[in-house]
């Protein structure tokens, strides 16, 4: 007889377990559900928007096109520095070569001292792994005047380093950026 009582107490006990289970499933974990799934693909929506190629347009309008291809050879400007060197593209004034000096990819680069082992930062667009940083200038009223495809020019200096300066310009659209 008490085998019958333990046996129907732990019967009920466990149809008490999944009743409060479904009720909890009911009203609680399946609106949670619901409502992280809606979060989680409003942001993919915003990833894949983001992902898109975007540059800016003249009167500040963004539109999907494609990168402009340039019309001359790229110019660069190399920087050097105690830590890292690359270069400045001036369509764009852009740095989209970088590394680091001293700190390399395998230890075989290392114990070599191989400039083409160091660790890359940026590369250029050409490379097929291109990642770069690039500024923009805009007018207060949203216009843009510059974009990555805006052509720069060197005015003074060859080469960046930390005792020698140099200094980009633009002159366009109304104004001068120096």
């Amino acid at each position: 007889m008490e085998n019958e009582t333990n046996l129907r107490n732990l019967l009920i006990a466990f149809a008490a377990i999944i009743g409060v289970m479904v009720i909890w499933q009911t009203f609680i974990w399946g609106p949670q559900n619901k409502e992280t799934a809606k979060a989680r693909e409003a942001e993919m929506a915003q990833k894949a928007k983001i992902e898109k190629l975007a540059t800016p347009s003249v009167d500040g309008e963004i539109k999907d096109i494609e990168p402009a291809k340039p019309v001359a050879a790229d110019v660069r400007v190399p920087f050097d520095g105690p830590a890292m060197d690359g270069s400045i593209l001036l369509r764009g004034a852009r740095v989209d070569q970088l590394k680091l000096k001293d700190y390399y990819e395998t230890l075989e680069d290392k114990q070599t001292n191989n400039p083409n082992g160091e660790v890359k930062i940026f590369e250029s667009e050409k490379s097929g792994n291109g990642y770069y940083a690039s500024l923009g200038w805009k007018r207060a009223s949203g216009n843009f005047l510059t974009n990555a495809t805006t052509n720069w020019t060197l005015s003074q200096g060859e080469t960046l380093t930390p005792t020698s300066p140099i200094t980009l310009s633009y002159s366009g659209r109304g104004v001068e950026i120096t």
